[in-house]
């Protein structure tokens, strides 16, 4: 169990950064064009 916890804690650490990057690019474009992106 704990290795499974472990995973999740370096999971989160990933979800964490790219969340990060991905709020700061969506800042940095802000533009109405970027709703077209998904």
């Amino acid at each position: 169990v704990s290795a499974l916890f472990e995973e999740n804690k370096l999971l989160d650490e990933e979800n964490r950064k790219l969340l990060r990057r991905w709020g700061r690019e969506r800042s940095q474009q802000g533009s109405p064009s970027s709703h077209s992106a998904k």
